[in-house]
């Protein structure tokens, strides 16, 4: 009996140092479990300053003067991608470690939006202000181009005044846009469901439909994968860069050898209806 309690005390003092590393790390080692790092697109910033809560692809990151930012590939500003490693918090967000930028936000196609649509009403005075383009707001500023290829163009050129706005491609010739136009949009999309427009130019193929107006609401959209239906073949309410993407049974989702997580750089395409929903038919994961 006594050789047998011997026997128990010497296994026991071999368990002691033979306890898995990672149990170790749960009571009181490195706290690695709650560690987080992703990569994501900047959405928002402290009014002054970087020290405060960011938001990052849909996750908020809290930033302290112990933080240290990488700005070696460009600004930390909104748009630009980033990598963050921190701890992650109870309530989801991340008080971050290390934030190193990847990727300039004037590299980035953070929230650009082509979209097809007919012009429902325009400013007065003509082009600087709100349009309406298939229910959708447009905001026109003096630096979007506008370019209507009507084939009496150069007669009408002088037309309207100030129908071509300034930039690369405006040079005064193009005529005035008129309510019932076909157009084709590009610009940043806003979180209200508006368009910053840098370009409107006349989509002559929705024209030349049998079915005028058959392609209202064709849209593809550019951005950051914040959320991600986890169902079977992802069918569910996606958001993409503050947008909300609904993905059916029939969108084609194509990896292009990439992995879907949140904060992956995606191009959607669908139809954007007047609730602000845009309903997919294809996602692209570019990077």
């Amino acid at each position: 009996m006594r050789k047998r309690l011997v026997w128990l005390a010497a296994m026991a003092v071999a368990a002691m140092f033979t306890v898995p590393h990672g149990a170790l790390a749960d009571n009181g080692g490195s706290g690695d479990d709650n560690g987080a790092e992703f990569t994501g697109i900047i959405e928002s910033l402290p009014a002054s300053g970087l020290i405060g809560d960011w938001m990052v692809s849909g996750t908020v990151v809290h930033v302290t003067d112990g933080t240290e930012v990488n700005q070696d590939d460009g600004a930390a500003v909104v748009g630009a991608t980033v990598d963050v490693e921190g701890t992650l918090e109870t309530d989801g967000s991340v008080t971050a470690d290390q934030i190193e930028v990847k990727e300039a936000a004037d590299d980035d196609t953070f929230g650009d939006v082509e979209f097809h649509g007919t012009i429902e009403s325009l400013p007065d005075p003509y082009p600087v202000g709100d349009w309406v383009v298939s229910g959708r707001t447009v905001h026109v500023t003096d630096q979007t181009v506008l370019e209507n290829d009507a084939e009496n163009g150069d007669d009408q050129g002088d037309n309207g005044g100030g129908d071509a706005i300034t930039g690369d491609e405006g040079d005064g010739s193009s005529t005035p846009f008129a309510v019932g136009d076909q157009v084709e949009v590009k610009g940043l999309a806003e979180s209200d469901g508006s368009i910053t427009a840098t370009k409107i130019e006349s989509d002559d193929e929705g024209e030349n439909q049998d079915e005028q107006g058959d392609d209202d609401g064709d849209v593809v959209l550019a951005g950051s994968a914040q959320a991600i239906a986890h169902t079977a073949g992802h069918i569910g309410l996606w958001k993409v860069s503050s947008h909300q993407v609904r993905v059916l049974k029939g969108t084609k989702i194509v990896r292009n050898g990439r992995t879907l997580h949140r904060g992956a750089h995606l191009r959607v395409s669908g139809r954007w209806f007047a609730g602000g929903t845009i309903r997919a038919t294809r996602i692209a994961i570019v990077r």
